[in-house]
């Protein structure tokens, strides 16, 4: 991880782009020639923890080479709080909750997914996944089978009146035929489970513009392919795009190993350990997740290993999973992929994670859902 220190560049060189739970990001328009191109990343939390020191040494060993390196750069209080009063106005209602953690005073860049192979045009799809597995723990109740049979998310969905054919399990399937089937879905789903990037400008694929994106998508972008396949939509080819380049990686499988593994009791069995130490402090520093990360890789490459794991450490693999559960990934035409959002999670959040699942199977069982989601 490289350092730029004293960033003199005014706050009206960084635009505000979007956020989540943890940061807000930025997008580069100044003249700097080292943040040209690139993302800022500014913490909303008090952790104490640095979430990209967390990142590059907790995270990174399970998942390299897939995860972004980052740029550290120190700011200075008064654009600190210049960037937060020009962002407030572009900021979504529901995230005026949190502001820029004014007492960080740094922050950390990272290559624009959207313009990754810049000066060359760059096409990029975004993708939330989510979860890749169905638990088959002996913690789950017998009232709760169904989660052996459907998918979290198809549950969950049903929960949210999502109106989507989306199931998570056919993208990690490996077979092409189910993957081009979970990509098309995500298409045809509003939200932003799924987002096209054209040179940073994201394309609409569900307002009335659609028919002229396509068109600039297909004659911009394809150029030979799309005029020899016409009749063919924007979706086929970015479906059949996808599966090609998820067919060549194997970064699929090692995040449903990944969550799989870190959630081998699920949380009917993890509430248990979780309330035995609740009136502890749970939180650990870098070192401590270092240690959580190492435990767990000894685990994974001995596969004779019938030793009792440590209750504690399947409390820190199971916040390791929901990390893993709620990461965005990026493809890229040429092609790159690489894996973002991937800030540790809240272990306090154990019992609002417990509520969730049982109020999904809850309604899943009185909705009388019967679907089968096959892994």
């Amino acid at each position: 991880m490289s350092i730029v220190t004293n960033c003199s560049d005014s706050q009206e060189s960084w635009t505000y782009l979007s956020e989540g739970n943890a940061n807000i990001v930025l997008t580069y328009s100044g003249s700097n020639p080292l943040l040209r191109n690139t993302v800022l990343r500014l913490s909303k939390t008090t952790n104490t923890l640095d979430s990209h020191l967390f990142i590059k040494y907790a995270i990174e060993p399970l998942l390299t080479p897939w995860v972004l390196t980052y740029t550290k750069i120190n700011l200075s209080p008064l654009v600190l709080q210049t960037i937060g009063l020009e962002c407030f106005d572009k900021r979504p209602a529901h995230r005026l909750g949190s502001e820029i953690n004014q007492s960080i005073l740094w922050g950390y860049s990272s290559p624009d997914m959207t313009h990754y192979f810049a000066p060359a045009s760059t096409l990029t799809i975004e993708i939330k996944p989510k979860w890749g597995f169905k638990p088959n723990s002996s913690h789950i109740s017998e009232h709760h089978s169904i989660k052996q049979r459907m998918c979290r998310y198809c549950m969950h969905s049903n929960l949210k009146k999502l109106e989507t054919l989306y199931c998570p399990l056919d993208i990690y399937s490996k077979d092409p035929i189910r993957v081009r089937r979970a990509i098309e879905c995500l298409l045809n789903t509003k939200g932003d489970q799924l987002r096209l990037f054209l040179d940073g400008k994201r394309l609409e694929l569900h307002q009335s513009t659609q028919a002229s994106i396509t068109s600039q998508l297909l004659g911009n972008w394809f150029g030979a392919k799309a005029s020899d396949e016409k009749e063919s939509s924007v979706m086929t080819i970015i479906s059949e795009l996808v599966q090609k380049v998820l067919d060549e990686e194997v970064v699929l499988n090692r995040l449903k190993l990944l969550q799989k593994h870190c959630d081998e009791l699920d949380v009917e069995g993890i509430i248990k350990i979780y309330e035995k130490y609740s009136q502890m402090d749970l939180e650990l520093d870098l070192e401590g997740w270092i240690g959580v990360t190492s435990n767990l890789l000894k685990r994974l490459g001995d596969k004779d290993y019938t030793g009792v794991v440590d209750e504690r450490q399947r409390l820190y693999e199971y916040v390791l999973s929901m990390t893993l559960k709620d990461y965005n990934r990026y493809v890229y035409y040429q092609y790159a992929v690489k894996l973002i959002d991937l800030d540790l999670k809240d272990i306090k959040k154990i019992p609002k994670w417990f509520d969730l699942d049982q109020r999904i199977v809850k309604n899943a069982i009185q909705h009388g859902l019967d679907s089968i989601c096959n892994e």
